[in-house]
This record gives C-alpha cells, sequence and structure tokens, in this order.
C-alpha cells in the first residue's frame, strides 16, 4: 500500500528538523516530553472506574 500523504516526512527525518523553534524553546519543548506525568487524580478516577460491559 503506498502512502499518499505529501506531508509525511521522509524516513529517518526528526521533529527538530520540522519544527521552526529557537534551540533554547525546543530543549524546553523536550524537556516537557521527557518530565515524569504529573499525578492527575481526575484521570485515575477514570481509568480505575469499572467498564459500562463489565458485569457487576
Amino acid at each position: 500500500m503506498k502512502n499518499d500523504r505529501t506531508d509525511a516526512p521522509p524516513f529517518g527525518e526528526t521533529l527538530e528538523n520540522r519544527i521552526k523553534v529557537p534551540p533554547k524553546v525546543y530543549a524546553e519543548f523536550l524537556a516537557l516530553l521527557d518530565a515524569p506525568a504529573k499525578s492527575n487524580e481526575k484521570l485515575s478516577r477514570l481509568m480505575n472506574a469499572p467498564q459500562p460491559w463489565e458485569s457487576k
């Protein structure tokens, strides 16, 4: 199956090559991505709630 997307990056191209921002801003962005996730009580409750299709 051929990929017809014209905006698809070439194989091996990094995000750094596609986003045009100052190096300091890009480094801060990467630091945010690498940081551990913050605790989120609402999300935790949602993910641990019984699923509607599970029997009681």
